[in-house]
């Protein structure tokens, strides 16, 4: 049985890995030039108060949540739901919803994506992504000083 402790320490160690990757994800949207970038927005609507991790954009805003996984989890229908049910009660177009992770979307929540028009970025989407911002010179160097480089590895050495 683990310990009140333990399940605290492995909180901590996921919420700051989740910090890292939303500022990994961060770094990605500013080096391609997104416009009045945001992390952590608050909308509120009456008695819903709903957390964004990053908005970007001045007249047409996109809404970005980042979610992490570690190695064999997926993001689940449920987070997918809620992150639409977000932009619904906000009267956000879904279109304008972006879910990013780490690793992979279950089956039932890329159609849930699909069906309410959020879009999607998964793992090749975002290592694919990072190596466009790096560009060509960067990313053979950056391959070459590093040995086994994964994205995980890039997100941890992440300095908060």
């Amino acid at each position: 049985m683990r310990s009140k402790n333990n399940i605290k320490k492995q909180g901590k160690k996921n919420y700051v890995i989740g910090k890292k990757f939303e500022l990994f994800v961060y770094d990605i949207f500013y080096d391609f030039g997104k416009f009045a970038l945001k992390k952590n927005v608050i909308l509120k609507k009456k008695d819903f108060r709903s957390e964004f991790d990053i908005v970007y954009g001045i007249i047409r805003k996109t809404y970005v949540e980042c979610k992490y996984k570690s190695k064999g989890y997926f993001v689940g229908q449920e987070e997918a739901s809620v992150f639409a049910k977000k932009l619904d009660l906000h009267k956000i177009n879904n279109s304008k919803g972006i879910l990013i992770t780490n690793m992979y979307l279950t089956k039932k929540a890329k159609i849930i994506c699909n069906q309410s028009n959020v879009r999607f970025i998964e793992r090749e989407a975002l290592e694919k992504l990072n190596y466009e911002r790096l560009g060509l010179f960067k990313s053979i160097k950056y391959l070459l000083n590093k040995k086994n480089v994964t994205l995980e590895s890039r997100i941890k050495s992440i300095k908060l």
